[in-house]
């Protein structure tokens, strides 16, 4: 009995990867949780729930309504660089129209939570917690 010949291998086409549209991280992606922070010498406690979409290791979440002339809390940022993640609060400085501070304090990143406690800085005195999960 003669050999039977082999199929012609099937050509395939080629399929280019995607390409990111910009500096992607393992970090990017919609964050939610909340900002938590103990009463200072200006306010009482209070807690934010925030959902944060991060692209490039960066996002903010803005308060509804928020913005000139409002008081209170108007904004959170976070900003992941390998392990750490710096956060920052926009606030209106003991509830006065007008006048603006940035309260920071840094956190971690691990295993796909963003967690920490500690004193936030330029804040009157704030202990803080953020707890984010995607």
């Amino acid at each position: 009995m003669p050999p039977v010949p082999l199929p012609a291998p099937s050509q395939q086409a080629a399929v280019a990867p995607p390409v990111p549209s910009g500096p992607a991280t393992g970090v990017d992606g919609l964050w939610r949780g909340t900002y938590h922070c103990t009463p200072s010498r200006g306010g009482g406690d209070f807690t934010m729930h925030v959902q944060i979409q991060v692209a490039g290791g960066n996002g903010t979440w803005t308060r509804p309504g928020s913005g000139p002339g409002t008081t209170g809390n108007q904004s959170l940022t976070v900003r992941v660089t390998g392990s750490q993640v710096m956060v920052s609060r926009y606030h209106a400085v003991a509830n006065q129209t007008g006048i603006y501070s940035t309260g920071t304090m840094m956190a971690r990143y691990e295993n796909g939570i963003i967690t920490g406690t500690g004193p936030e800085q330029n804040s009157g005195g704030r202990t803080c917690t953020i707890n984010l999960t995607r």
